[in-house]
């Protein structure tokens, strides 16, 4: 897989775990090669009203003056869908907006320093103690994993949202931008 689709996978992951958004929705990562795109997003979002899109990454930079094609930069779009004759969660798309931003901006370095803050405290451990028991919890598995693929904490871009607006639904797509890590592999080409 590349560094966009292991992003897309895992941003997916973290806002459909628990507790990551006020309310629970389907939140589908499809790409666009799959025919069914459209009709899953459909029925997810007229199934309960609300449901969330982390749509496949779109390289915003190429690294320049090496002999091989890396994109050093990417923006992620997570789209929420709201069918507002349908949606009886119990929030709405504005609602989802402020949480899909405020569980993903500045991680993975967020979520991990908390987690280590927080067992440092409850455990009276020393950092590298509670970083390895951190680590060792699944809780925290896709944290690390983001950590793995960007070399800098996703941020809300510029222009944090886009909204779409019809009769319909309404649709909100919240932005950032992720530094991509360069693979070990291709530093030494460099």
């Amino acid at each position: 897989m590349s560094a966009g689709s292991d992003l897309q996978k895992v941003i997916t992951d973290m806002l459909g775990g628990d507790g990551a958004l006020r309310v629970s929705v389907p939140v589908l990562a499809l790409r666009d090669k799959e025919k069914s795109l459209v009709a899953r997003l459909d029925k997810a979002s007229a199934d309960k009203g609300l449901c969330i899109f982390v749509q496949p990454l779109l390289p915003l930079r190429a690294m320049q003056g090496v002999p091989f094609v890396f994109f050093e930069a990417a923006e992620l779009r997570v789209r929420i869908i709201e069918r507002m004759e349908k949606n009886a969660s119990g929030a709405d798309a504005y609602d989802l907006l402020e949480d899909v931003a405020n569980a993903l901006q500045w991680q993975p370095t967020l979520g991990i320093t908390s987690a280590v803050t927080s067992r440092m405290e409850a455990e009276s451990e020393d950092e590298a103690t509670a970083l390895a028991a951190v680590e060792a919890d699944s809780r925290f598995a896709n944290l690390f994993k983001l950590r793995g693929i960007v070399s800098h904490p996703l941020q809300l871009a510029g222009r944090p949202c886009e909204m779409l607006d019809d009769t319909e639904k309404r649709v909100i797509d919240v932005l950032f931008e992720a530094t991509y890590q360069l693979p070990p592999h291709l530093a030494s080409i460099s």
